[in-house]
């Protein structure tokens, strides 16, 4: 198992805080949504490679929360409980980290999910309907089977128009009936970021925009979604992650400072599913220290000793190896 070197183990939260030098990740994933590891596991993996914080942000769910804070608990790690919600800005898909949830956030954030799974039942109904408007035999039982009790998205579609020979392969069911001037296509009815912040909010939780790099795109940079980011109500940004390179994270850290938005740094770690991706690590096995984020941990109740703010942090970085 990988661990981070010159950490070992750091000393156990107190009544002076966390050390800024412990080592958290507060963006890691379970097998409540597309982890490999149970949540009760994490606290103990965590605390193997001496990660002193920890938060459970699984995809659009919020039933691994309970297992996750008893398993961290046990292994003597702080449990930060959160989700991680879609969205889309600008034509780009954009994450949003609900952070700090208590039990009844959880029920406002349960109740906005089923929202949205109300949203997605209509679309996959108006869809069949128009499949039946063209003569084709597609119903919504026979594409829940092929979704195996996942979110029945397009793919499953395609599968069920190429098991009844109405395409000749997947790529045929795309082009001709699931792309946008389809006559059986329909958009999705996301939620929009507006109204996700606002139900994180209403939640009680601290709305940080993750991995912003998802953003960026042909003719925009990072900063010019930062700047889209920044019209929003917004609590912070995900300044550390694999997939943030070194000089979009310095570019998220001043976006940071100058709107006085707090930082975030996880992992994204998803077990097995995700290769290369260790507990604890960002960017080029770097590991995310709490004077990093210090601010935001202080925000969910767990400050660090002696940091009065992230812009007075220094001392070398740490790194993860293999």
């Amino acid at each position: 198992m990988s661990h981070c070197a010159s950490l070992g183990k750091q000393s156990p939260p107190g009544g002076h805080g966390l050390p800024e030098a412990a080592l958290v990740d507060l963006h890691v994933h379970s097998t409540a949504s597309d982890g490999t590891d149970a949540p009760e596991v994490l606290g103990g993996l965590a605390a193997a490679q001496g990660i002193a914080a920890l938060a459970l942000c699984d995809h659009d769910t919020v039933d691994g929360l309970e297992r996750f804070e008893a398993g961290c608990r046990d292994a003597g790690v702080i449990a930060i409980p959160s989700v991680e919600l879609s969205t889309s800005l600008g034509g780009h898909q954009l994450h949003v980290l609900a952070m700090g949830l208590t039990g009844e956030g959880r029920g406002h954030v349960r109740e906005f999910l089923e929202g949205m799974r109300r949203r997605r039942h209509e679309r996959n109904v108006e869809m069949v309907e128009r499949f039946r408007q063209q003569g084709m035999n597609v119903d919504l039982e026979a594409v829940s089977r092929l979704a195996g009790g996942q979110v029945i998205a397009r793919p499953h579609f395609a599968r069920l128009l190429l098991e009844r020979g109405y395409v000749k392969d997947l790529q045929e069911a795309f082009a001709r009936w699931l792309t946008p001037g389809c006559p059986t296509y329909v958009p999705k009815r996301k939620a929009t970021p507006e109204e996700v912040v606002t139900a994180i909010h209403e939640a009680g939780a601290l709305a940080i925009a993750a991995h912003p790099n998802s953003l960026t795109g042909e003719g925009h940079d990072i900063l010019h979604g930062l700047e889209e980011l920044g019209k929003l109500p917004f609590d912070g940004v995900e300044a550390f992650h694999p997939n943030m390179k070194p000089e979009w994270t310095r570019v998220a850290l001043g976006f940071a400072r100058r709107r006085n938005l707090l930082v975030s740094g996880g992992s994204d770690y998803h077990g097995t599913f995700k290769e290369g991706i260790r507990l604890g690590c960002a960017a080029g096995g770097k590991g995310i220290v709490a004077r990093e984020v210090a601010e935001l941990l202080g925000r969910l109740g767990h400050p660090v000793a002696g940091y009065p703010s992230p812009d007075h942090a220094g001392g070398a970085p740490r790194i993860c190896r293999g």
